[in-house]
């Protein structure tokens, strides 16, 4: 059996006060523990994370100053909201600590870290990879409120840091990754580009992504004699931009009935795609991330807001197809 901690306690009175009370929780007297996120009658004292204190005062049992612990013996779904600034992402992080970390560290009871991964747009817990230091002003308050907290510096050894290929490394240890074309569907192809399938550009995209990944199609002939004829292309699973570009310029159909204007719209987007270093055919392993124990770090800071988007919605989906 864990035996519990004794935190810090804190330092000031109580400002908050609330109508209705916590409910559907475990609490022991012994220590002030308060337990939360579990099924059956009472919380599995081998699978609980540490959150921190309740903050407030509420009318009927007052559970001010307890230490609030989560079960994870099952999958949560949590919401975090509040302003800019109200601490989200420090939320973020004590929930990754609390998975990442094991009982030695004493905001867990769990024996083994929980594989995680963390999609971070603002490329900011690359922290969680190291130990607090003295050198820098933040960490010195860091160490100050553990201290109180009765707590020791962590940081977690199993961190891995990985960019997307192409975009400048923040500590130079980072590990690049690309996105596998074969993965990208018709519907993150429009939503990248900022179209759909019912416009223009879009429409013209999911002819070629058709044909190049599903039907094949008919190639021009080369050549101005007229004995020459059309050749046939296979479709290939795994195809690349180079390909939707070869399709989009030397497909009979669409150099028939396309409009130009549109044609070459598209031809330079795709192109402009294929100078970034971003994706490629094979593209990250998805088991690479789910390595027993680890701890993943997606840093995209550096990319634009449809970029973060896609690289979030392909590998979540890489995600969902492996854990369900």
């Amino acid at each position: 059996m864990f035996d519990f901690p004794k935190f810090g306690s804190l330092s000031e009175p109580g400002r908050f006060r609330v109508d209705e009370p916590i409910y559907k929780y475990d609490y022991e007297s012994r220590g002030r523990h308060l337990f939360i996120g579990y099924r059956g009658e009472r919380a599995c004292r081998d699978t609980l994370i540490y959150l921190g204190k309740v903050y407030e005062h509420a009318g009927m049992q007052d559970l001010y100053d307890a230490n609030v612990w989560l079960d994870i013996s099952f999958p949560h779904v949590v919401f975090i909201c509040g302003a800019r600034g109200s601490g989200k992402s420090f939320d973020l992080g004590v929930f990754s600590e609390g998975l990442s970390l094991t009982k030695e560290a004493k905001i867990t009871t769990k024996t083994a870290p929980v594989t995680t991964i963390i999609f971070d747009t603002q490329s900011q817990f690359w922290t969680l990879k190291y130990n607090p230091t003295y050198d820098l002003l933040e960490d010195k308050e860091h160490l100050k409120a553990l201290s109180s907290w009765k707590l020791n510096p962590r940081n977690i050894p199993y961190a891995k840091l990985y960019i997307p290929a192409g975009t400048p490394r923040q500590l130079g240890k980072e590990i690049d990754f690309t996105i596998s074309t074969n993965d990208i569907e018709i519907d993150d192809w429009c939503g990248f580009l900022g179209t759909d399938i019912y416009m223009p550009q879009g429409h013209l995209l999911k002819i070629i992504y058709d044909k190049v990944r599903i039907k094949g199609y008919k190639k021009k002939a080369k050549g101005k004699r007229k004995q020459l004829t059309a050749c046939s292309v296979r479709a290939k699973a795994n195809y690349s931009l180079t390909d939707l570009i070869e399709c989009l310029d030397s497909d009979v159909e669409i150099s028939r009935e396309s409009n130009k204007t549109v044609v070459d719209a598209l031809r330079w987007r795709l192109e402009s795609l294929q100078d970034s270093q971003l994706f490629s055919i094979g593209g990250i392993k998805i088991e690479e991330l789910l390595k027993p124990g680890q701890l993943t770090i997606i840093m995209l800071r550096e990319v634009d807001d449809a970029t973060k988007a896609l690289i979030v919605g392909v590998l979540a989906k890489k995600l969902y197809r492996i854990m369900g």
